[in-house]
């Protein structure tokens, strides 16, 4: 379907030494509105809006421009982004919530002091002025600048308790993604049906999800499980628990005689998934063993015909970044080949073990092993947004410019619901919808991490039942579903179309 994308003119975008991260937040602004941004020059190319990076009266805007929006750039300071903006509720102007033609109120309240918009009107002019500097705060989310100071390079629960407290409430919002919503419905304040933006994801859907798994166990049974079989079956035998022991001599003997192990269940997931016309991308270790067990081997027989298995069925393959990678760039190349000689091609998209990231050596170890692709940004113990947004961007380095790789944020894993939270299969299921109904809301992506041995119901009671229907949730036509690699080059593509003669400073990210 062809569709007349809307254009916005763009004032006070020139180069800054106090804002070097402006280009790259400029693209970053125009793939997530899906309008194409253009330095403003009435004599080139008229527009009917203007987005204005500065204060009014700044710059002269001619009367032939319908709708203004002012974004004010405090250039330096403290972000004047408040956590308690982006709730729900109206926005207060002097005491009245603000209204626009065909939208009513808009859903949204700030409460950081001053009028978050005010506007008026002058001849056939709306002039709309945002209370606040959002361009700092997005800014600093892109460039990770709350996990550059102490505590940076914390794990696990330890990395969300060391962000501040306004850091923290954000990191489990999609603040971002209620931003860009905000802004588009300023920009299209009294549009009619054209021009219009471009549409975020395929198909009409107004959400998208990204499945993945990291592989991190394959093999229940090896010689170190069995050995403590041995070991506990007296203990076992005597506290009554004599159900559960002949299970496991169950399961041992089957694993002795044919083969087959409880946990090897990628071959089930990638059924299950194909059985609701949904794809996947699988992520697997080439560091067999971590700080905490034994895990696999991919010279292993049984792996390498799964590899070949998975390689037949086009299904997508990618590194799971080992426990020592995320420091290096040396083990993150050598792991990458290693995964490249027992696949047969090159792996492009990844994602840290245990989440494992370091903001100043995990991506760039990442794009010098050629990976493109990463969704480390998560966290362990909980569900939530890292990054404040849920949708694909480019991170940007600590001079402010882009990088080349694209970041697919983590947002649900069963893990953070079971293991971490240890929650009850409903409790947990209650948590998951409520993180898919934020990104549905918002029209973002819900990037899935869910691990295949989890599908085992006599060790993981609860968990394959919640796939199934997390599943069936998605098969849905108003939700999208990709692989991580699908997700990129999608997201890539609907960049390089809204970029095309558009030049900011510095280039367009590269693709």
């Amino acid at each position: 379907m062809a569709h007349t994308l809307m254009e916005i003119g763009c004032l006070g975008a020139d180069a800054n030494p106090q804002r070097p991260w402006l280009p790259a937040l400029l693209r970053f602004l125009q793939t997530g509105l899906g309008v194409r941004l253009r330095p403003y020059d009435p004599a080139h190319r008229p527009v009917e809006r203007v987005l204005v990076l500065g204060s009014p009266g700044q710059f002269q805007i001619p009367p032939t421009v319908r709708i203004v929006l002012y974004l004010p750039v405090s250039g330096e300071g403290e972000a004047s982004l408040r956590s308690d903006w982006i709730e729900p509720g109206p926005i207060p102007v002097f005491g009245s919530p603000v209204r626009f033609p065909r939208l009513g109120e808009l859903p949204w309240r700030y409460m950081g002091g001053g009028a978050p918009v005010s506007w008026a009107m002058r001849g056939g002019q709306t002039l709309l002025q945002l209370g606040f500097d959002p361009l700092q705060p997005l800014a600093h989310t892109l460039m990770r600048h709350v996990e550059r100071g102490p505590g940076g390079d914390a794990w696990r629960q330890a990395l969300l308790d060391a962000l501040p407290p306004d850091a923290r409430h954000l990191a489990l919002t999609p603040w971002v993604d209620r931003l860009l919503r905000l802004l588009a419905r300023l920009l299209d304040v009294d549009a009619g049906q054209l021009p219009t933006s471009l549409p975020r994801w395929p198909g009409g859907a107004s959400w998208a999800a990204c499945l993945s798994h990291d592989v991190d166990m394959l093999f229940k049974w090896r010689l170190r499980t069995v050995v403590r079989l041995l070991l506990e079956s007296p203990l076992h035998a005597l506290d009554h628990r004599q159900a559960q022991l002949r299970n496991r001599w169950k399961e041992l003997r089957l694993r002795l005689r044919t083969g087959q192990d409880p946990w090897f269940l990628v071959d089930e997931m990638v059924e299950l998934e194909q059985r609701h016309g949904l794809v996947s991308t699988l992520l697997f270790l080439a560091e067999p063993r971590d700080h905490q067990t034994y895990r696999y081997q991919l010279g292993r027989a049984q792996v390498r015909g799964l590899l070949a298995r998975l390689r037949e069925q086009a299904v997508e393959v990618g590194l799971h970044g080992g426990w020592t990678s995320c420091m290096s760039a040396r083990r993150m190349k050598e792991q990458a080949r290693q995964l490249e000689r027992a696949m047969g091609s090159k792996p492009l998209v990844t994602r840290q073990h245990w989440l494992r990231f370091n903001i100043q050596h995990t991506w760039p170890a990442q794009m010098q092993a050629g990976l493109c692709v990463d969704s480390s940004l998560g966290f362990n113990d909980r569900p939530g947004f890292r990054a404040g947004t849920s949708l694909p961007f480019h991170p940007l380095n600590e001079e402010g410019h882009a990088l080349n790789l694209l970041e697919l944020p983590l947002l649900l894993m069963d893990s953070q619901l079971y293991d971490e939270q240890k929650l009850a299969p409903l409790a947990a299921r209650r948590q998951a919808e409520e993180v898919m109904e934020q990104v549905r809301r918002v029209g973002g992506l819900l990037t899935v991490n869910w691990h295949p041995h989890t599908m085992c119901r006599e060790d993981f009671p609860g968990r394959r039942e919640h796939f199934e229907s997390l599943l069936a949730r998605l098969d849905q036509p108003d939700c999208w579903v990709g692989g991580m690699g699908a997700v990129a080059d999608h997201w890539r593509a609907r960049a390089r179309r809204l970029e095309e003669d558009v030049q900011w400073g510095g280039g367009p990210c590269a693709s």
